[in-house]
């Protein structure tokens, strides 16, 4: 059996959730349909405020970063169909941030994993029903897009990935940067997705570079 790798983690570090918007919250009915193992699900911004970056340490090609970053938020553009703005470190609302293995581990990330996603700041806003299953809904305020660049002799050295095979893990990671949380781990080879949790499945696979008719479906329950 093959190795299983790891494509991303997402993570919450904020959920803003006050009783004013408890009592605000919106009722967005049932929803058709659901595909990922988490409850919850988010929605960005009308606009969109966004930036590309890396740390001193890394040597991520600037035109990986951007053309990744670009072709994610084009892969997603026909579902979440949000306007686009230049943002900066003070005013965004997605950034994309290269950075060393190093880096990643110093922040906890598996290193079988080539990029992942943290939530910095979410709104709760209502909830919705799936199979008699309430499903938490949040506004997407601020997301980070992370890209490992690893250069070392190993298993996992992504500075060897090619660029087609960046742009399907960034528009991953971008799905989660949209509201998907968590993953589809019930997707199979005759009903893929984007959204399932290895890439060396879902793109060295399945070649799958876009999202699916899951991916789409679930996301469109906010959008």
């Amino acid at each position: 059996m093959k190795k299983k790798v790891l494509i991303s983690l997402f993570i919450i570090t904020s959920l803003s959730l006050s009783l004013i918007a408890v009592l605000a919250a919106t009722d967005f009915g049932e929803f058709s349909y659901w595909y990922s193992v988490s409850s919850q699900i988010g929605f960005l911004p009308s606009t969109v405020k966004y930036y590309f970056a890396k740390t001193s340490s890394c040597t991520m090609p600037d035109s990986y970063i951007q053309n990744t970053s670009i072709y994610s938020i084009n892969s997603w553009q026909s579902v979440y169909g949000r306007t686009y703005a230049s943002g900066d470190e003070s005013n965004y609302n997605v950034r994309f941030i290269a950075i060393t293995r190093a880096e990643a581990n110093s922040m906890g990330i598996p290193s079988s994993s080539p990029a992942f996603a943290v939530f910095n700041s979410t709104t709760y806003k209502g909830t919705g029903v799936y199979a008699s299953n309430t499903k938490s809904v949040y506004e997407m305020n601020k997301v980070s897009v992370y890209y490992v660049w690893d250069i070392s002799v190993s298993n996992y050295n992504t500075s060897l990935f090619a660029e087609a095979k960046w742009n399907s893990i960034g528009a991953h990671e971008y799905g989660h940067a949209g509201g998907y949380y968590d993953h589809n781990t019930i997707a199979t080879s005759s009903n893929k997705s984007l959204m399932y949790p290895y890439y060396n499945i879902f793109y060295d696979q399945w070649g799958v570079s876009n999202p699916t008719t899951s991916d789409v479906n679930h996301m469109k329950n906010v959008y």
